[in-house]
């Protein structure tokens, strides 16, 4: 089982990023522990760009998928 993290007195897990739902869990937690000053600024930044760059191919590769079924349907139908 994973190890809790401790934040403001109280154990959450750690949130494992697979999808857009679990990294805006993620961000939403970090911009909290930010205002709440219980996480240093050096980690905050590097875990908003880990996910910043999550975001990003998960959009490439959504529009890349689409594009496949896009051209896939073009040559079913010639």
């Amino acid at each position: 089982m994973k190890e809790l993290e401790k934040t403001d007195g109280y154990s959450r897990p750690p949130v494992i990023v697979n999808n857009l739902k679990s990294c805006k869990r993620l961000y939403t937690r970090i911009l909290t522990e930010i205002q709440l000053g219980t996480i240093q600024n050096d980690k905050a930044k590097l875990l908003i760009y880990g996910l910043s760059n999550f975001v990003s191919m998960s959009k490439d590769l959504d529009f890349d998928l689409r594009l496949s079924e896009l051209e896939s349907k073009i040559l079913k139908g010639n």
